[in-house]
């Protein structure tokens, strides 16, 4: 007298695409979000890049500015840095924290 309760197919199945849909909606929204933000970190490198270049080798050469006594290894990690925080925090499409209004 072991009677098991099966689920009926239709009901089951609705079940299991359910869990598929929202792992697969989890999923999609990740990968979503990483080509945002590493899209926005591409661009602000990309941007960092350019000012390094026209500060090395058009503006800083002929203004004997002390600036242009930095190493070039210094002078590339700080416009990567800020690159990499500007582009970010200018990409409309990554979303940022919402100011408290009190």
């Amino acid at each position: 007298m072991n009677k098991e309760k099966s689920i009926p197919i239709p009901i089951g199945h609705a079940d299991e695409a359910a869990v598929d849909g929202l792992l697969s909606g989890l999923l999609a929204g990740t990968a979503m979000a990483l080509v945002l933000i590493l899209g926005a970190l591409t661009m602000g490198r990309t941007y960092g890049l350019a000012l390094l270049l026209v500060a090395k080798l058009i503006l800083l050469p002929g203004s004997g500015s002390a600036l242009g006594q930095i190493p070039l290894a210094y002078f590339a990690l700080a416009h990567g840095i800020y690159g990499l925080v500007l582009g970010p925090a200018c990409n409309p499409g990554v979303k940022r924290p919402q100011r408290l209004v009190e």
